[in-house]
């Protein structure tokens, strides 16, 4: 019967970076698809239609606060920054 949700804990495997080799394959690999005809599925099952929620409404929120640019080369930016966040006792 569908809905269907397929979950997993984090803690199912360790993470692990990628090698350069595999990134590349990664990008040759065809991504697989499927759509409601695969599965067998009515369309008025799927989707939007189907979903039992519905948005009343979407917004950006207000912004909080002003950008800071810092300007130097990277250490003096490094540095701009760390007496930032601890003039703001954020370190």
């Amino acid at each position: 019967q569908i809905p269907c949700v397929l979950t997993c804990v984090k803690e199912l495997n360790q993470p692990r970076y990628m090698t350069i080799k595999g990134i590349m394959e990664a990008f040759k690999k065809d991504i697989i698809t499927w759509d409601h005809k695969d599965l067998n599925l009515d369309p008025q099952d799927c989707g939007l239609s189907a979903s039992p929620t519905q948005v009343e409404r979407s917004f950006t929120p207000a912004q909080k606060g002003k950008g800071e640019v810092f300007k130097g080369n990277i250490s003096e930016i490094a540095n701009q920054l760390v007496n930032k966040l601890t003039q703001e006792h954020l370190i």
